[in-house]
């Protein structure tokens, strides 16, 4: 069986530029009590429409500047989303390295745990004078972060180079958690995110070739009583729950 599936909910502007996105093939294979994949590609794919179809979270519109918008989770004021933009940034390391395409692995991690995720967006006129960090730019044009929003506070991701001599070469880039706003605890909440998704063998990053490696996708009846475990997501739709298990965890759960 292949089936086609959305990770999120979210309308995400990153998907619209050639990135992996949300949504992908699913491969499955009959077992003996749910379906199990067997292959995983990225893909786009129109989605349904019509009454019954959920509707998604679509960027929402911030400040005085046109261009400048986000999308999360989590009840917004956009006045106060906007102030909060202009506070004076504090900087914090994780203690990560990473490539550069590991990050998408970690958004759609992010995305699927983390209630309070948000992706901020500059296009035009914002690009040039917004002052948040940015995971991906194209020149002035278009601008993007990823991160946690909460009660007037962002604590967004970014990237510094590791410019020692004894850095990995694979994973050259050190990432740092820059908040706008006084709810400190956000950032302690993005470094908690970035370590379990280390933790769990830095899950969900595509390859070059759009397949995405140790990740098990298992699908269930709804009704099904599962109980995730350490590492584990479900992922709930209207008729089926699936459930991702990091190849990592596999292997420690066998042992």
């Amino acid at each position: 069986m292949v089936l086609p599936l959305q990770f999120t909910s979210f309308q995400s502007e990153i998907a619209t530029i050639p990135m992996p996105p949300d949504q992908f093939l699913l491969a499955l294979d009959r077992s003996d009590t749910c379906l199990e994949s067997v292959d995983i590609r990225a893909c786009y794919f129109m989605t349904l429409r019509g009454a019954s179809v959920a509707i998604p979270t679509g960027p929402i519109a911030l400040g005085p500047v046109p261009g400048l918008t986000c999308i999360t989770g989590v009840n917004l004021d956009k006045d106060t989303a906007f102030i909060a933009l202009n506070c004076e940034p504090r900087d914090e390391a994780t203690g990560t390295h990473v490539a550069f395409a590991e990050l998408w692995g970690l958004r759609l991690w992010l995305a699927l745990r983390e209630p309070r995720f948000c992706e901020l967006y500059a296009k035009g006129e914002a690009t040039r004078e917004s002052s948040f960090p940015t995971l991906l730019r194209i020149k002035d044009t278009f601008s993007a972060s990823i991160g946690l929003y909460e009660s007037g506070t962002w604590s967004l991701l970014w990237l510094e180079e590791d410019l020692t001599p004894a850095k990995d070469q694979r994973r050259p880039f050190k990432l740092m958690v820059r908040r706008f706003g006084p709810v400190q605890a956000l950032t302690q909440r993005s470094q908690e995110q970035v370590t379990a998704w280390e933790s769990a063998g830095r899950p969900f990053v595509w390859s070059a070739q759009g397949t995405m490696e140790g990740m098990r996708i298992r699908a269930c009846p709804l009704e099904t009583d599962y109980i995730p475990q350490a590492h584990e997501i479900v992922l709930k739709k209207r008729w089926t729950q699936f459930i991702f298990t990091p190849a990592l965890h596999d292997q420690a759960r066998s042992q």
